[in-house]
């Protein structure tokens, strides 16, 4: 599941219109449903709502962003694996194991 399901199933579960959740996460409702239909990912000073309103552990939620995104990104940039791993400098392995959550990005690659 990526972190735009957990939006949208948490949505439902509460009965929310997307409109009230972005009133509550303090950003615009096209946001809540690009986010829902993983168009694009969350802006990093958006987790600390998203993750309040999901009501689940901080660390999984920034797990999940992470590699969607790295997917994004690549999608965006009309990369593949194998050419976007090249760009970091790392192995296609293991930015397949970033994208799919097992294992996060070192901080050098952020710095």
């Amino acid at each position: 599941m990526t972190l735009g399901d957990y939006i949208r199933k948490r949505r439902l579960d509460l009965e929310m219109t997307a409109q009230e959740v972005a009133e509550r996460l303090g950003v615009h409702r096209d946001s809540v449903y690009g986010w829902e239909y993983n168009a694009f990912s969350p802006a990093a000073k958006h987790l600390t709502r998203i993750v309040d309103f999901l009501g689940q552990d901080p660390g999984m939620a920034v797990t999940r962003i992470c590699g969607d995104r790295i997917i994004a990104y690549r999608r965006l940039h009309n990369l593949s694996q194998k050419g976007l791993a090249r760009l970091l400098g790392v192995s296609v392995g293991a930015l397949r194991r970033w994208e799919k959550n097992e294992r996060r990005p070192p901080v050098r690659l952020f710095q």
